[in-house]
């Protein structure tokens, strides 16, 4: 029987599994939790809670940060809402109309 692999997070003497495991009915999830379940990157999840587009983290302690597993679960369920019923949040200098118009912008200057 093969035992799941584990690492330690950096900097702590934490240790946690190296697959993510399917979210708790109720609790909180550390951040490396919450990126194991969302398809970001670190710097775009804090960016998205700075927008206001992502759950707002609370701090336990200095040290520890956590979200409640239900406003992660709300989220995920409100990205999977149809286009026509959700209103779109563009992030400024992201997407496919922001290279056209980098690339347009720097055209017109050559």
């Amino acid at each position: 029987m093969s035992m799941p692999s584990h690492h330690a997070e950096a900097g702590s003497g934490a240790v946690r599994p190296s697959q993510p495991a399917s979210l708790p009915a109720t609790g909180f999830l550390r951040q490396w939790q919450v990126l194991a379940c969302i398809p970001f990157s670190k710097s775009t999840l804090w960016r998205r809670i700075q927008n206001g587009t992502f759950p707002q983290p609370i701090k336990l302690s200095e040290r520890v940060t956590v979200w409640r597993v239900e406003a992660i679960r709300d989220w995920i369920d409100a990205q999977s809402l149809p286009v026509e019923s959700v209103d779109l949040v563009r992030e400024p200098g992201f997407g496919p109309s922001a290279s056209v118009a980098g690339r347009s912008a720097q055209t017109r200057k050559a």
